[in-house]
């Protein structure tokens, strides 16, 4: 019984050590970053023309980005600054991803911060966004917000999950094609990897993610869909919080470099 309380007690204390080495370095982020931004030129308002033009430098870019917060804290004002860049760089498909539901439980709050984080963007009004988030009854996404203008050519679509989604693709593709079977439209042993494929591409209609950027110093994918990470490129950054643009264009690069073999 001693020993019990002792190790817990040791896991709680090692818990707080831990705690505390994260919030400290997100201090010590904050703090540099603001300096560091000033010396690459970011005095200056970004333009969406800006963006466009760094994206059009790196090799290869991603259809579809995924964002995954894996820390406690959370900024809305960050994250929503890690949005407009990417909807600024032209990206498709971003997939915002926190284990919590933090911001599927309301998208509200992201639209109002994202609208306002897109008014500090210079010459952005050709820019185009609507956000969907994933809904269990026929696996449909339903629109929360798009930006309206009538001189967009392109628009992105960003899709809020949790790790819910990652569970119930799953098991929303099993009870479709179990009912598949029931109803004879397919035999047992005609259901194959790519008919489960097709399935649960019919849940939400976006392409697998070449690129998820996993902000956090948590090592797991935390529920996020392992079928559709394949194959997926995955970076860490130890933190979103006062994340700046370069940062952010430094994580690209990085992408842009690597070969991805598909098991060759």
């Amino acid at each position: 019984m001693a020993l019990d309380i002792c190790h817990t007690v040791l896991l709680h204390f090692v818990h707080i050590l831990l705690w505390t080495r994260l919030y400290l370095w997100t201090l010590v982020l904050r703090f540099i970053s603001k300096p560091f931004g000033l010396c690459i030129g970011e005095r200056r308002k970004l333009s969406a023309e800006r963006c466009r033009i760094d994206s059009k430098n790196l090799p290869k870019l991603p259809l579809h980005i995924g964002l995954q917060i894996v820390e406690n804290r959370i900024s809305d004002g960050d994250v929503a600054n890690l949005l407009v860049w990417c909807i600024a760089m032209g990206f498709s498909y971003i997939s915002l991803f926190d284990n919590e539901g933090y911001f599927k439980n309301n998208p509200s709050r992201l639209r109002s911060v994202l609208q306002k984080k897109m008014a500090d963007v210079s010459e952005s009004d050709h820019l185009v966004f609507q956000i969907e988030v994933p809904v269990r009854n026929g696996g449909k996404c339903y629109e929360v917000i798009s930006k309206d203008t009538s001189q967009a050519t392109k628009r992105t679509r960003i899709a809020i999950m949790s790790c819910e989604d990652g569970r119930g693709d799953i098991l929303d593709s099993a009870r479709h094609l179990c009912q598949d079977v029931a109803d004879k439209r397919y035999r047992a042993s005609e259901i194959d990897i790519p008919h489960l494929d097709q399935v649960m591409n019919t849940l939400l209609d976006y392409p697998d993610p070449e690129l998820i950027i996993q902000f956090g110093r948590v090592n797991s994918l935390l529920g996020y869909s392992p079928w559709k990470i394949r194959v997926t490129e995955i970076l860490s950054v130890p933190t979103h919080h006062s994340i700046n643009y370069q940062s952010f264009v430094n994580v690209l690069q990085s992408y842009s470099k690597t070969q991805q073999r598909f098991g060759k």
